[in-house]
């Protein structure tokens, strides 16, 4: 149920900033004006300190022993992965399998999944928005398994639209790969339009790269059914190292191993071994076990928040970040010009002038932006550039953060214009 105004009103992006040490750091002239949400986010302090709490008090390995410690460090990892499979929408968290990150994660279905059931002459459909870690790994595994990796083409506002998957869509399709937002345009990725035309059309498997909506959706399988979920905990405040898969049960059963070794196996006999069951199938060696439990911590944090207020902020920073980004006439955004359907996240160029210098000139004013091809160099050529500086907004982002970024925007094009011949 949505909240009245006067409720909605009792939160604050004051309030929801206090629970993040960092950015009351001194950064010269200010505070850290944080606007790379895009690569990480920043942590809740409470998640912080509940990885600490950890390593000080319950610190051991997981399922290994009968000692007490053991016991109560298996307990906290198993209750964080019900946890991040009940966030998730998934009904049984043996699908979900804690991984080093989203790449990971990616790599493992490609290299499991992917070389044991894909054929030659199948065809495999990624978008031009992908980050590299959703498009490099099936690049490689179509020219391995001689596959036909099918490019989906972005719109003008570098949107993916229904009518352009569906022009790809053919009875070779095995597999649709795609981003759930991009981490480049800030696009959403319109999947519930697109997931039933890939049904209907196709037997293909549909994998989701949800590292940048994860912190954005509540529930994401209730609302997406697909076939593999993948996703990081860095991106929305857990610690790093640490990503998962989500897989339908009987995929990731009929899957081999990713990685050999401890942990993954029941029985090993000199000749030949017997791996153990999912998840664990898939989680050789010792896990990111305080991270995992971090990330516990982090779920709960953000499902006290308020949904509502949370969204309208998010909504009123990115239409306020469109406005004032229309002031620059030198700049050209990368991605949608409209709030609908798109997140705060802001990849542009300006005409004559580096990104990096940007990102430079910028951290000395004590705000924090990225530039570079952001992982996604063939997005970038397609549009005809090389390389954007980047501001990523989120939820404990402030509109007056976007008028400070805004206007040493505009002083740093003034400056390089200055020192152009």
């Amino acid at each position: 149920m949505s909240l009245q105004v006067s409720e909605l009103n009792s939160f604050s992006v004051e309030r929801l900033r206090s629970e993040f040490p960092i950015l009351k750091r001194s950064m010269g002239p200010s505070n850290l004006v944080y606007l790379d949400n895009a690569a990480t986010l920043q942590r809740p302090r409470r998640v912080v300190d509940r990885e600490r709490e950890f390593s000080l008090r319950s610190n051991a390995n997981v399922h290994r022993s009968a000692h007490r410690l053991s016991f109560e460090a298996t307990e906290l990892f198993e209750e964080a992965r019900k946890k991040l499979a009940n966030s998730l929408g998934a009904t049984d968290s043996h699908e979900l399998i804690f991984t080093k990150g989203a790449t990971e994660a990616i790599n493992c279905v490609a290299q499991t999944w992917g070389m044991d059931q894909l054929q030659e002459g199948q065809e495999v459909i990624i978008s031009r928005a992908e980050h590299h870690a959703n498009f490099v790994p099936w690049q490689q595994l179509c020219r391995r398994k001689k596959l036909k990796l099918q490019i989906l083409e972005l719109d003008a506002e570098a949107r993916i639209q229904p009518s352009a998957l569906e022009g790809l869509l053919n009875s070779n399709t095995a597999l649709v790969a795609l981003t759930a937002l991009s981490n480049v345009t800030g696009a959403k990725t319109p999947l519930g339009e697109l997931i039933p035309i890939i049904r209907a059309k196709t037997s293909a498997k549909i994998l989701i790269d949800a590292c940048q909506a994860l912190l954005y959706e509540t529930e994401f399988l209730k609302n997406y059914p697909v076939d593999f979920l993948v996703g990081s905990g860095h991106k929305m405040g857990a610690p790093t190292g640490i990503g998962f898969l989500w897989g339908k049960r009987e995929l990731l059963e009929a899957m081999p191993p990713y990685q050999l070794g401890g942990e993954m196996i029941s029985v090993v006999y000199d000749s030949d071994s017997r791996w153990s069951g999912i998840p664990y199938k898939f989680e050789a060696g010792t896990p990111p076990i305080s991270q995992a439990i971090a990330w516990g911590e982090c779920l709960r944090f953000w499902e006290e928040q308020n949904r509502d207020w949370l969204d309208a902020h998010l909504k009123a920073l990115t239409e306020r970040a469109l406005k004032k980004l229309e002031e620059v006439s030198e700049l050209r955004i990368l991605g949608p010009l409209s709030a609908k359907d798109r997140h705060p996240t802001f990849s542009f160029s300006v005409e004559g002038v580096h990104p990096h210098d940007l990102v430079t000139f910028l951290d000395s004013k004590g705000i924090a932006i990225r530039g570079g091809h952001h992982c996604a160099q063939p997005l970038h050529r397609q549009m005809g550039f090389g390389s954007s500086a980047r501001a990523s907004l989120t939820y404990y982002n402030q509109e007056e953060e976007v008028d400070l970024f805004v206007e040493a925007l505009k002083e740093s094009i003034l400056f390089f214009r200055r020192l152009s011949p």
